[in-house]
């Protein structure tokens, strides 16, 4: 999810965040990240 690979940071949280395509940013992924059962957990999907 770098600017190399053509991501950048749209929004930032704690615990979650936002990339969107630097070509096109209509298109973006949400990542979240939880703890479940002490054992870390990521989320990732389209966004809104």
């Amino acid at each position: 999810m770098a600017p190399a690979q053509g991501w950048s940071v749209a929004e930032q949280d704690d615990d979650e965040g936002e990339f969107r395509s630097v070509d096109d940013p209509s298109v973006g992924l949400e990542v979240d990240v939880e703890c479940v059962n002490g054992q870390p957990e990521i989320t990732v999907a389209p966004a809104d």
